[in-house]
């Protein structure tokens, strides 16, 4: 299940879901207390509906190793709970979850507590700015293993695929994490992650 969207539709429609999602979170008590402190944005409260996930190109494994250290409570950094968690819950209620990749901000960097809004925008899209777009190195890097990744998994911009598909994908095309797509340091999770989503998705 494959379908093209173009750049400039993609970059639309994420813009808006940002919007929205900030929009749901942004006026409660507790996210004051969470942007206060700090942390990530808290998007627990967030209703969905059946909105795909949106997933730049790196972020698809990053998500399997949360998956999997979540689950094993290993997790103990509280802002990168809060913005991995609602999307881990997507995953866990969602059995039949599509996963649309972007090359903008997407879902997981909506929850983080870099972004910001910023009328000029950045290299990752309209709307908002974060820290990283200011280094030319990272820039670099994220674009190459954006672009390693894509081809690694037969994807693009654009393109939409159930998460149980791209688990097997992940599996076969890219066992081991590389830098920028989580590394040696997750690559233990990444793999329990991947046991634990083959098994929910059998059951």
């Amino acid at each position: 299940m494959e379908n093209f969207l173009s750049r400039r539709d993609c970059l639309k429609r994420i813009g808006i879901g940002t919007a929205l999602m900030l929009s749901h979170t942004g006026n409660s008590t507790s996210d004051t207390k969470t942007e206060s402190s700090g942390l990530a944005i808290d998007r627990s409260g967030v209703v969905w509906g059946d909105r795909p996930m949106y997933l730049r190109a790196y972020h698809p494994p990053y998500l399997v190793y949360y998956y999997g250290a979540i689950r094993e409570k290993k997790i103990t950094n509280r802002a990168s709970l809060i913005k991995w968690s609602s999307l881990v819950k997507r995953v866990e209620d969602e059995p039949e979850l599509v996963i649309r990749i972007v090359e903008a901000y997407d879902d997981a960097c909506a929850g983080c507590q870099k972004l910001i809004p910023d009328p000029l925008g950045s290299v990752w899209g309209v709307g908002y700015s974060c820290t990283s777009f200011k280094q030319p190195d990272v820039v670099k890097d994220v674009t190459m293993a954006s672009r390693r990744i894509l081809g690694e998994l037969d994807l693009y911009y654009g393109s939409e695929i159930l998460m149980r598909d791209l688990v097997l994908r992940l599996e076969k095309k890219v066992p081991v994490l590389y830098e920028y797509i989580g590394g040696n340091s997750n690559q233990e999770f990444y793999e329990k992650g991947l046991k634990y989503l083959k098994q929910q998705y059998s059951g």
